[in-house]
């Protein structure tokens, strides 16, 4: 809808989880649900600074996002290469 009156936007979306939602965030997606719907940048916080294992969160939030932006791809081998 944002489009529609301004062409060329670009959209920054917060809050978007690969599992479950951290306490404080009200309204959640998926960073692949967020891609599809027409994200520009994805807000990246608790979910990686929070994690055990801040890297391999991270790239289970880019597989995640991936999904969003290439939604024809059937396994991670579409995705890009995220590993360190």
């Amino acid at each position: 809808m944002l489009r529609e009156h301004f062409p060329g936007i670009k959209l920054i979306v917060p809050g978007t989880y690969t599992g479950e939602p951290q306490a404080g965030q009200a309204r959640t997606g998926t960073p692949a649900n967020a891609m599809r719907l027409g994200a520009t940048w994805l807000v990246v916080g608790r979910e990686v600074i929070n994690a055990t294992n801040p890297v391999a969160a991270l790239d289970n939030f880019i597989r995640n996002m991936c999904k969003g932006m290439f939604p024809d791809s059937h396994d991670d081998l579409d995705c890009p290469d995220t590993s360190c």
